[in-house]
Parts: structure tokens; C-alpha cells; sequence
């Protein structure tokens, strides 16, 4: 075992106690030096097993503990987005030449070029995903309108935290509803592999299907919203993990995907 495991090691044992531990803590109690301490730590960060503990006070050290398993993904995720704010802020104290000549050279590499549209891909399926939000919103407005008018009638009175949470708990019953179809879509699955036979038309499904990908599409664009709200903008798909770049947007219309033609071959064509 190399010396960097056991330093991880090293640290990993000590958190395992539960109790939170800011940096120089971890380095008298381990016997390690600082600087080690800190990058052995850092590594478990990156690994998803430890945590840091939100600041009280801005000019307090951070503390450290260990992380749930739940949570271990989010983590990481944390990790990545932390690092890659560290690296933003040291490239934008140059200027903007030397940030122009670091983005051409970014972008000569095949593989940069590749993550850099598969982002761009990834921000536009959301924004078509928003856009498809709003034309269901409209082709449902007829169907609700009046339900709303009567809703908004029975409500004059009360004040606004109690509509926000009649709205949630219509939330929570959509999703007792998602689990009623998911049952009911399990028992038809079971159906068909025991060769009973259907009991619902395979255009019923449809319909259904239909119906839950538009819940799907509201829902992106309003998860975005919600976080935005909370303060804690979303920069990666909350399902998958992958990178949801802010600037993709400011990038989509500037940044063409293409070959350069030497000039002989221009001539010679």
C-alpha cells in the first residue's frame, strides 16, 4: 500500500467516529503533516466518503465529516463542481487574451471539443424540454381554466402559505398517483410473462405513457426553477449527473462544429 493510501487510510478511520473535524484537527490527531492531512482529506472528498459541514460564521475553518452512503453521489458531484469554480476564478484573473489563446487550445483537443458538444447538446434538450413545458401548460389552460376560477374563488380568503401548501399537497398526490400506475404496470408486466393475457389495450398504455412524459417535462423545467429559487442554481441533471453548462446558451449560436480546408486543397479542387 502506497503512502498517499495509507494517509487516506489514516483519515478515513479517524472520521469513521462521526464526529466533525476542521483540517488542523485531522492533522494533530493523525500525526500527519498539514499539508498531507489535507490532501488525504481532500482525496476522501473526492471520493464522495466525507463531507463538509456548511460555514456559520464566513471566517470560521471549515469541518469535515463523513458522508452517508445516500449522499455519497451528490458529493462528488459537489467536489467537481468546487474544484471547477476554483480553476474558473484563477483562469478569469488573467486577461482576456490569455484567456482567448487557453480557449483555442482547449478546443484544438479532440476531447474537449467532444465534451464541449455533448454539453451543448445536454443544455439544449433541457431548453427544448422547457419549451415543450409551456406548450403543454397552454394546451391544458381551456381544460383547467374554470377549475381554477372555482379554486381561486374558494380561496380569496385564505393567505398565501396556505395556498403554497394545498399546491404541494396536490404534488404529493400526483406522486401517489405515478406509484398507482407504476403498480398497475408491474401487474400488467406480470401478466404477459405468465401468459394470462392483458387486461388493459396497448392504446391505453399509450395514452398513459403520453401523459407521464409530459409530467416529465413540466417537471424539468420547474426543477430548475426550484432550485434557482432555493439559491442553489442546477448545474448538472439531477437524474444522471451530467454537466448542465450555464454558458451553453451563449455558446450554441457562436461555436461552429466544422473541418478546416488547407488552401491547396481548395486550389486543387
Amino acid at each position: 500500500m502506497s503512502r498517499q493510501e495509507n494517509s487516506r487510510g489514516l483519515v478515513l478511520r479517524l472520521m469513521e467516529d462521526g464526529v466533525e473535524r476542521t483540517d488542523r484537527e485531522i492533522a494533530e490527531l493523525t500525526g500527519l503533516a498539514a499539508g498531507k492531512a489535507s490532501g488525504a482529506r481532500n482525496t476522501l472528498w473526492e471520493q464522495g466518503l466525507v463531507e463538509p459541514i456548511p460555514k456559520q460564521h464566513r471566517n470560521e475553518h471549515t469541518r469535515w465529516r463523513l458522508c452517508p452512503p445516500e449522499k455519497q453521489a451528490e458529493v462528488r458531484q459537489a467536489w467537481r463542481d468546487n474544484r471547477e469554480r476554483r480553476t474558473l476564478g484563477r483562469l478569469m484573473q488573467k486577461s482576456p487574451g490569455e484567456r482567448a489563446n487557453i480557449a483555442v487550445h482547449l478546443l484544438a483537443d479532440d476531447d474537449v471539443n467532444n465534451a464541449l458538444l455533448a454539453q451543448l447538446d445536454r443544455s439544449r434538450a433541457w431548453r427544448r424540454a422547457r419549451a415543450r413545458s409551456r406548450e403543454i401548460r397552454k394546451e391544458s389552460h381551456a381544460e383547467r381554466k374554470q377549475r381554477r376560477a372555482d379554486l381561486r374563488r374558494a380561496m380569496d380568503e385564505a393567505d398565501a402559505d396556505l395556498r403554497f401548501r394545498q399546491t404541494v399537497s396536490r404534488l404529493r398526490d400526483l406522486q401517489d398517483v405515478l406509484y398507482a400506475v407504476s403498480r398497475e404496470a408491474e401487474l400488467e408486466r406480470s401478466r404477459q410473462l405468465s401468459g394470462s393475457g392483458s387486461r388493459v389495450e396497448v392504446g391505453q398504455w399509450r395514452g398513459v405513457a403520453r401523459n407521464v412524459r409530459e409530467v416529465l417535462e413540466t417537471g424539468q423545467g420547474l426543477f430548475r426553477d426550484l432550485a434557482n429559487l432555493a439559491g442553489q442554481p442546477m448545474e448538472s441533471c439531477p437524474l444522471c449527473g451530467e454537466r448542465l453548462h450555464s454558458a451553453a446558451g451563449k455558446l450554441d449560436e457562436g461555436y461552429i462544429d466544422a473541418e478546416v480546408v488547407e488552401e491547396a486543397d481548395v486550389e486543387n479542387a
